[in-house]
C-alpha cells in the first residue's frame, strides 16, 4: 500500500513537471522565436510613422524648389580657374526669360566666339536688360578642356545666382524628420521581430507642444512589469484614446533590454496578434501607398543629380 502511494505521488509529480515543461516550452517558443513580419506591415511601420510622412512630404515639396532654382543656379565660378582662357565674342541674340530676380526680368545673351583651336563655339549667359546690345563684343571665358562650357565674363552661366541655395534648407529639415521616422521604424521592426509580449498599465499623460490635425499630441506613460522589476514605456499620439481603450495595453519588449519597448497600438497600422503570438497577415495594399513619397523624393534627387552633372 505504501509503495502504491509513493508511486502515485511520483506519477503526480511527473505529471506536474510535464505540464510545467510543456507550458514553459510553449510560452518560451511563443515569445522568443523570431516573428515573421508581413511585407505590408514592414512598409507601414517603416514609412507610416508621422515623422516619416511629414519628413518625406517636406522633402518632396522642397526639392521642387531646389530643382527649379538651384538646378538653374550659376556655380561656374567653381569651375573656371584664374588661368582659364579668355577671348572676345560677339552678341548674336538677346531674349527675355520667364524668370525674375528682385522683380527684375532676367535676359539671355546669346553669343559666338572662337576658342584657342580656332573652332567656332556658341553659348548663352544671363543678366539684366541693357547690359549688352546685339553686335557688342564681350569678353568670354571658357574651359580649355571643354570649350563648349563658357560664359560672358561679367554675366552668369545660369539664370540664378548661388543665393538660391537657401531653398535647400527645406529639404534638409524634411530629411531630419524622415531620418528620425525611418530610424524609429527600424527600431520598432526589431522589437516586433524579436520582442516578447507584455502588458503596460497606464500611469499618466502630459501634453506636448506639437499638434497634428488640430489635436494636441499627448505623451503617455505606462508601467510594465518584467519579473519583479518595473519599467516605464512611453508613447506619443494625437489620438490617445487608441492607447487607453484597454485596462492594460499589449506591448512588445526586448527580453535582454526591457527598456526598449513599444505599445502595439502605437505602431503604425496597429498590427493584430494571433493566439500563438504571431502576427496576422497584413495586406500589401494600401501599405504600398506609403512608398509614394520616398519614391517621389528619390526621383527628384535623380533629376537634380542629372541636372547638376549635365
Amino acid at each position: 500500500m505504501q509503495h502504491t502511494k509513493e508511486n502515485i505521488q511520483i506519477v503526480v509529480f511527473l505529471l506536474h513537471f510535464y505540464i510545467f515543461e510543456i507550458t514553459f516550452f510553449h510560452y518560451s517558443f511563443m515569445y522568443s522565436k523570431e516573428r515573421f513580419i508581413p511585407l505590408g506591415l514592414k512598409i507601414r511601420v517603416l514609412f507610416g510613422d508621422v515623422s516619416s510622412i511629414v519628413g518625406f512630404s517636406i522633402m518632396a515639396l522642397g526639392l521642387i524648389f531646389v530643382i527649379v532654382f538651384v538646378g538653374f543656379a550659376d556655380f561656374s565660378d567653381w569651375k573656371f580657374k584664374p588661368d582659364s582662357p579668355k577671348t572676345q565674342g560677339i552678341i548674336t541674340t538677346i531674349g527675355a526669360t520667364n524668370s525674375k530676380e528682385n522683380k527684375n526680368r532676367i535676359y539671355a545673351y546669346y553669343y559666338e566666339f572662337s576658342d584657342n583651336k580656332d573652332t567656332k563655339q556658341t553659348g548663352v549667359s544671363y543678366g539684366y536688360s541693357g547690359q549688352y546690345q546685339v553686335g557688342d563684343t564681350p569678353t568670354i571665358i571658357y574651359l580649355t578642356e571643354k570649350p563648349t562650357y563658357s560664359r560672358i565674363e561679367n554675366l552668369r552661366k545660369e539664370p540664378f545666382g548661388m543665393f538660391v541655395v537657401f531653398t535647400a534648407i527645406f529639404p534638409c529639415i524634411g530629411l531630419g524628420f524622415a531620418v528620425f521616422g525611418v530610424l524609429t521604424g527600424l527600431k520598432n521592426l526589431k522589437i516586433l521581430k524579436y520582442g516578447m509580449i507584455g502588458y503596460g498599465k497606464y500611469i499618466r499623460s502630459e501634453a506636448t507642444n506639437t499638434k497634428i490635425n488640430g489635436r494636441r499630441v499627448m505623451r503617455l506613460y505606462f508601467e510594465m512589469m518584467v519579473g519583479d522589476k518595473s519599467y516605464t514605456v512611453t508613447a506619443s499620439s494625437h489620438q490617445p484614446e487608441h492607447l487607453l481603450d484597454e485596462a492594460q495595453e499589449m506591448l512588445f519588449y526586448l527580453p535582454q533590454e526591457p527598456t526598449k519597448a513599444v505599445l502595439k497600438d502605437a505602431l503604425p497600422g496597429r498590427p493584430k496578434i494571433l493566439s500563438d503570438g504571431s502576427l496576422e497577415d497584413y495586406s500589401l495594399f494600401p501599405s504600398a501607398l506609403f512608398l509614394l513619397l520616398p519614391l517621389t523624393v528619390l526621383i527628384e534627387l535623380l533629376i537634380f543629380y542629372k541636372m547638376m552633372t549635365s
